[in-house]
């Protein structure tokens, strides 16, 4: 079996900072509903919460580290005033 580490750390009230073992990413969102950027991609996740249920989609085009330094102040700052 092989050795896992995780955490998550709440910048701001929905942002995190995720930490893994092979590397980091950047979750913005609320509950049912969640973006995630890494140097792997974007990914949005929907759920249905309570149930287990969820559904991921990979957004096409562009790595994460672009989408990372473009859209994520943007996203930010959307969130910032959504979650107030």
């Amino acid at each position: 079996m092989g050795f896992r580490f995780r955490k998550r750390i709440r910048l701001f009230k929905g942002l995190y900072w995720n930490l893994g073992k092979n590397g980091s990413s950047l979750s913005v969102g609320r509950r049912g509903t969640t973006m995630n950027v890494s140097k792997k991609g974007v990914r949005d996740t929907f759920s249905l919460p309570g149930t287990g249920m969820s559904y991921q989609t990979k957004r096409v085009g562009g790595s994460g580290c672009l989408v990372l330094l473009l859209a994520l102040p943007a996203a930010m700052a959307g969130a910032m005033i959504f979650l107030r």
